[in-house]
This record gives C-alpha cells, sequence and structure tokens, in this order.
C-alpha cells in the first residue's frame, strides 16, 4: 500500500536523499523532502534538488535566519554555546522548527526518514507524538571513537539524544551488522532491541560492461597504460603523501589517478610520469563514464576510528568502482574480509607499502577479478537489490503508538 513519507536533512541536500527519493517515489510511495540549512547551497546540490523535483517530489527548503555579528540575539548565541547550553537548539534552532512547522501544515506522514543525530533530532522536534514513525538513517557512525565525538560537545550532545530515542523509534537504518553493533555498543540495553534494517550504500544499475573514454584520456593523451584510480575526498595530508609514494614505485605502464573532488586537503593539479592529482568537479550523472575509464581501484581508508574502518558495505566508491568493475584494493578487517570471501572482488592489503603488489595480482588474473566486480555489483551495490529490506519494510504495517518525547 503507498504511503505518505517524508525525508528530513539538516544541512547540505546530498546524493543520499535524491536517491531515497527516487527509491521510494518508484516504488509508488508519495516523497516529502524537507532540508534545513544555514548556509548557501552549493550549486551541486542545488542540481539535485531541481532533479528531486522532476521526479514528482516536492522539497520544502528553509534556511535559518541569519543574525548579524554584533547584534544582541548573536552575543547571546555565542555566549550559550561557550557556556555550553542548549547546543543542540543553537544548530536546530527555533527559526528552522518554526518555518518547517508551516511548510508542513500539519501534514501527517505515514513514515519520517532522518539522516543522522542532527536530522533525527529536528525531526523528533517536528513530530514529537510520532517517534514510533520515525527510522533513524545512520550515513556515519559517531561514536566516542571518533574524533568529532572527541572534539566537539555538540556532536556528542546529538548523539547522546539519539542514543536515549532510539528505543522509541520504528527502526535503525544502517549499511552492515558491523557499523550496526559500532552504533549500538555504547546505547542502552533497551536501545540494542531497536529493529535493523541494513541498507548499503548503493547505486542505481545497470552495470557499466564498456570501458568509458573521457577526461582522464585527455589528460593522459593516451590509453595504453593501466590506470590505478583513488577517486574521492583527501583528508588528509598523509594520504596524498602516501599515495604518491605508491606511484613512485608503479612498473613502467601503470599510473596513479588521484581524483580529490571534495576534501580538506588543498592539491595542486598534477601530471607526471606516474601520478596524476586531478581537482575537476564531476557531476553526479558522469561519474560512472568516468569511473569505468579506469581499470583498478583504491578505497584506501584512514583506519584511525571504526567509522573509517568499516567501509566495505557504505562507500560510493566502492559501489561505484564495482558497477564499472573495477577490482579493488582495500585495507584489510573484518568487514573487508568478508566482502573478499563473499565475491572475490577486491585485494586487501596491510599497508601501503603492499599496494604495487596487491596490483600486480589483481593484473595477473584482471578477468576474474573484474567478473567477480560485476558480481558484487549485481548481488550487493546495486540499489534495486541494497532496498529490498527497506522497502519491504515500509510496505508492512505501522508499529503501535510509543510514549510522548519528553
Amino acid at each position: 500500500m503507498p504511503k505518505n513519507i517524508l525525508l528530513v536533512r539538516d544541512r547540505d541536500f546530498f546524493l543520499h536523499v535524491f536517491q531515497m527519493a527516487e527509491l521510494l517515489t518508484a516504488a509508488g510511495h508519495r516523497v516529502t523532502v524537507l532540508n534545513t540549512y544555514s548556509q548557501d547551497i552549493e550549486p551541486l546540490y542545488q542540481d539535485l534538488i531541481e532533479k528531486t523535483r522532476a521526479l514528482g517530489v516536492r522539497c520544502l527548503l528553509v534556511r535559518d535566519e541569519r543574525l548579524e555579528p554584533g547584534t544582541i540575539r548573536a552575543r547571546l548565541k555565542s555566549l550559550v554555546l561557550r557556556c555550553r547550553i542548549g547546543l543542540k537548539n543553537s544548530v536546530i534552532t527555533k527559526s528552522k522548527i518554526r518555518a518547517a512547522r508551516t511548510l508542513l501544515c500539519a501534514e501527517q506522514f505515514d513514515t519520517i526518514i532522518a539522516y543522522d543525530p542532527v536530522s533525527l533530532f529536528l525531526a523528533c522536534r517536528l513530530f514529537p507524538n510520532a517517534l514510533n514513525k520515525i527510522i533513524d538513517y545512520r550515513i556515519e557512525v559517531i561514536e566516542e571513537g571518533h574524533p568529532s565525538f572527541q572534539s566537539s560537545p555538540t556532536v556528542r550532545s546529538f548523539v547522546d539524544f539519539e542514543r536515549k530515542v532510539l528505543t522509541r523509534l520504528n527502526a535503525l537504518l544502517i549499511q552492515d551488522r558491523y557499523r550496526a553493533a559500532l552504533l549500538l555498543k555504547n546505547s542502552t540495553q533497551d536501545a540494542r532491541g531497536v529493529k535493523v534494517i541494513h541498507f548499503p550504500v548503493s547505486v542505481r544499475g545497470p552495470a557499466c560492461k564498456a570501458q568509458a573514454r573521457g577526461l582522464y584520456d585527455i589528460i593522459l593523451q593516451e590509453n595504453v597504460r593501466t590506470r590505478i584510480l583513488f577517486f574521492g575526498g583527501l583528508w588528509s595530508p598523509n594520504l596524498l603523501e602516501q599515495l604518491h609514494n605508491v606511484s613512485e614505485r608503479l612498473a613502467e605502464d601503470e599510473v596513479l589517478i588521484i581524483h580529490g573532488g571534495r576534501g580538506t586537503v588543498n592539491a595542486d593539479e598534477v601530471v607526471s610520469k606516474n601520478l596524476i592529482v586531478v581537482r575537476r568537479p564531476v557531476a553526479f550523472e558522469h561519474l560512472d563514464e568516468l569511473i569505468s575509464s579506469a581499470h583498478i581501484g583504491l578505497a584506501l581508508y584512514p583506519e584511525r576510528d571504526p567509522n573509517s574502518r568499516y567501509t566495505a558495505y557504505s562507500s560510493e566508491k566502492i559501489a561505484r568502482y564495482t558497477k564499472a568493475g573495477l577490482p579493488f584494493i582495500a585495507f584489510a578487517n573484518e568487514d573487508y574480509e568478508y566482502l573478499r570471501k563473499m565475491t572475490g572482488c577486491c585485494v586487501l592489503v596491510t599497508s601501503y607499502e603492499q599496494v604495487p603488489d596487491a596490483i600486480k595480482e589483481i593484473r595477473e588474473n584482471y578477468e576474474r577479478y573484474r567478473r567477480n566486480a560485476f558480481r558484487a555489483f549485481q548481488k550487493i551495490y546495486d540499489i534495486e537489490i541494497a532496498s529490498r529490506d527497506l522497502v519491504e519494510f515500509l510496505a508492512g504495517p505501522q508499529r503501535e503508538l510509543v510514549s510522548i518525547l519528553k
């Protein structure tokens, strides 16, 4: 039976919002998106909003009211933050809630999906009598081992709220059992009994069977070398340095392409014998074509915290690698070991020094690894497959009403 579903997102209108709206609309549900934010919307996300609206989805946008520097209200907000009072309300402000309620016009929803703790707090403030309809969709797992948890009282405040309210919610939507166990480890005993739905980060098919030509061909001006691609944000100077060291150990007919995109590391575009650093933004609709012009992927996430460690089922990079038939290299841990055992689509290493040997292993058995990468996509990372549990859950009956949020 079709449901009236609300997606709640504070901050940027990111790809996961569009994908969910597209998925649920295709399943016959009526979908509304509520997006609250404080900064100007970037062109990349404005494009996603227009694509979402083109699906027939209502997109309700709420910008927080701006406080002029030096005004009494701005000074009071700064004082409150310094005193660590009302941390959650400094992010989900009264003006956001007031404007959101006006746009929603007291509309009733069968299901409300909130993206991460901040959006969950907003959803609970908007629907305090309907917590049983809210699904907590966890993209990142921020807990005691995460740098943000350790450094930010505001982050800790939102995580603490999530843990307290989790037992009253409809379900927890998360990528896999490893990340679910990580999130629930420090929650209350009751919260650990919440309904858990697994939903790996995935992309829409079909698989890209033909190797494409495009940007990298233009940069390289040839198409004869094996292309090893690191695609994604550059979040660490050490990562960039390590990848540079890897490039110096590549064979003559290999080249490492680092396509940094978003990230906190400023890296100039570089074209040298075995290393290319590209900073050009790529529209979402061109990502598959771009990635399928490479041969081997790198999915080397930092091991600094468990959220980065358990990424085998939570990385859009891996979903797109497998869609393009790219075998990939990752750091060994139980999450990736399970994926390798199930699909054989990757080679695992314990250090950057082992990457050149891993590349050699893949090249010597390339067609087998490529078939396995496509198999992994068809089995795990195609959104039609990855979303089955969620779609079936949403089609079922609703839970009985639970107590009002206090």
